[in-house]
């Protein structure tokens, strides 16, 4: 039931009547699985993750994603995607960071 709670809320906004079908620390551990889920099939769809190495740290309420230096310029179809990412994270209490 988790795998397919993390599928089910990769692709829209968070549900919070699925969530509350766990604890209140699985939620949140499921959530922040969710948020990384998510991320990565945003950066997957760049094709070009062998070019340079992600780095992801994942905190409380706070997520940074490095790229590098200039990668997001070079991506703009993928940095519009990450902020629209951002708006939604935002909305759950989240804070995305992009470097």
């Amino acid at each position: 039931t988790q795998l397919a709670a993390i599928v089910r809320l990769h692709r829209r906004k968070f549900c919070e009547e699925l969530l509350a079908e766990f604890d209140a620390g699985e939620a949140q551990r499921l959530q922040r699985l969710t948020i990384i889920f998510r991320l990565a099939v945003i950066l997957n769809a760049a094709r070009k993750s062998a070019e340079v190495g992600f780095k992801l740290k994942v905190g409380e309420r706070k997520i940074k994603l490095s790229m590098g230096e200039g990668w997001l310029q070079k991506h703009p179809l993928t940095l519009a995607n990450l902020k629209d990412e951002k708006k939604a994270l935002a909305k759950q209490g989240y804070e995305l960071k992009l470097e």
